[in-house]
């Protein structure tokens, strides 16, 4: 898997800032800081701006 750590700067997207320990994210141990979040649940987040992303996550039967 190809990292950057200057990748955030350079590209629009959904980054992962931090991973909390014990959670289910830092459980799987794929997911790191300056990872790039593509798509939830099937739903790509590629050129959805943040508010739109927002409601996604929390409207009423949203996908994650």
């Amino acid at each position: 898997m190809f990292r950057d750590q200057n990748t955030s700067m350079k590209v629009k997207g959904v980054f992962i800032r931090a991973v909390v320990p014990d959670s289910p994210a830092a459980k799987c141990e794929k997911l790191e800081p300056g990872d790039r979040i593509l798509a939830v649940n099937g739903v790509s987040l590629l050129g959805l701006d943040y508010e739109r992303i927002t409601t996604l996550n929390t409207s009423p039967g949203g996908k994650f």
